[in-house]
């Protein structure tokens, strides 16, 4: 409903690359935390080193992907994005003393918020109606269900 209300009807195709953008700049913030953590402790040459792995993966898979299309380059960069927060994770094991299991396993309760937000939000898509009502309703959902867990999660951990 966002685009629909925003960009109109006539943008409609673009909506799966939109959310595939968005799964890719999800993962990436991780990415950069760790990168961040690197920089914090004077290793900008790891973050360096670092990109060059990482630069020819992301080359290579837009070369393969271009082939395929445009929806094919969209699903290589969630692809991308979770290698890149790997090779961002590695060094971190040893510079940091924060394992990458460590570290998947401090995401995971974020991680499940978000995806029981999405899927509160997608329940809220089946009532067809107005855009903009639905629009409301589901940031409403969304925003409500996040918040809701995130208070929960917080007094489970303390």
């Amino acid at each position: 409903p966002m685009v629909m209300v925003l960009l109109t009807e006539k943008w409609e195709s673009c909506i799966i690359y939109l959310q595939l953008i968005c799964i890719a700049k999800a993962i990436t913030t991780v990415s950069t935390a760790n990168l961040q953590a690197m920089r914090a402790i004077g290793r900008s040459d790891i973050v360096l080193q670092l990109e060059f792995i990482k630069k020819p993966v992301g080359l290579l898979m837009i070369i393969f992907a271009i082939r395929y299309g445009v929806l094919a380059i969209a699903v290589s960069m969630p692809i991308y994005s979770l290698f890149a927060m790997i090779v961002n994770m590695w060094p971190n094991r040893k510079l940091l003393n924060y394992s990458i299991r460590e570290q998947i396993i401090d995401l995971l309760p974020t991680t499940g918020i978000t995806i029981v937000m999405c899927l509160a939000v997608k329940i809220t898509s089946v009532f067809k109606g107005n855009d903009f009502v639905q629009l409301i309703i589901q940031v409403l959902v969304g925003g409500s269900v996040y918040l809701l867990l995130s208070i929960e999660e917080e007094k489970w951990t303390n």
